[in-house]
């Protein structure tokens, strides 16, 4: 499937050939791969700029977000239940690994340990895009199996969630439900740009256009096969090669 792909001017609302929650679903099940296997593992900064340039090309604005991202195990939330607090009463504030002083209940954290940005490299990179959705595509950087705990945290590569004003002015998002049993908190902090500090961010600009660009002929790909049931179910037909 090769196809020479034009960056430039990001199309109008008018030239979108897709829905931003359409790709999105899409670029979750492709987006991951590719840049872990270009970039590692710990690739927030590159991946991050890898979705920003897919999200432009297909036509939407976007723009880099540095967060702390608190990921508890499985385990947490029916004790969080049972103790009567919510979510944001039990955040960590030292990256301590036990949470509400309770033995079981865990967590992980991509970015800083305290609610601190002052230290330089510290945050863990997403993407916001359309004003609308942050994109994470690299939390499985806090999977169990990576990690080699028994917390039993084993989450996507590439995930998405809608975000508040609060949140993209600097404040908490809590995802509402949990994903693979493990609650997950976002916090944000829209004046950090040390992430331009990483000496990949430079060095490995083409290796991000190559990687889009790969991604972004099969998302095109993908789109161009799209069929919505009536219930809005995304089907993808792929013609069948002829024999």
């Amino acid at each position: 499937m090769s196809k020479e792909v034009r960056f430039g001017r990001r199309k109008s609302k008018a030239e979108r050939t897709v829905a931003l929650e359409d790709l999105l679903e899409f670029y979750k099940q492709i987006g991951r791969a590719p840049i872990r296997e270009r970039f590692g593992i710990p690739s927030c900064t590159m991946g991050s700029r890898v979705t920003l340039t897919v999200l432009e090309h297909f036509g939407f604005a976007a723009q880099y977000m540095s967060v702390r991202a608190i990921i508890f195990n499985p385990k947490f939330e029916p004790l969080r239940k049972a103790a009567g607090m919510s979510v944001v009463d039990t955040v960590p504030s030292g990256g301590r690994p036990d949470v509400f002083g309770h033995p079981d209940a865990k967590c992980m954290i991509l970015g800083p340990e305290k609610f601190d940005i002052n230290t330089t490299n510290q945050a863990h990179l997403v993407v916001i895009a359309d004003g609308r959705y942050l994109v994470d595509s690299s939390l499985d950087q806090a999977n169990s199996d990576i990690n080699q705990h028994d917390l039993g945290i084993q989450l996507p590569g590439v995930f998405y969630a809608t975000v508040t004003e609060a949140f993209l002015s600097g404040g908490t998002n809590v995802i509402r439900d949990p994903v693979n049993g493990c609650r997950m908190i976002y916090e944000s902090f829209p004046d950090d740009r040390a992430y331009l500090q990483d000496f990949r961010w430079g060095q490995q600009r083409e290796d991000v256009r190559d990687v889009a660009s790969q991604l972004i002929v099969e998302l095109e790909f993908m789109v161009e096969q799209m069929v919505k049931t009536e219930d809005g179910t995304i089907v993808t037909i792929f013609p069948q090669k002829s024999k």
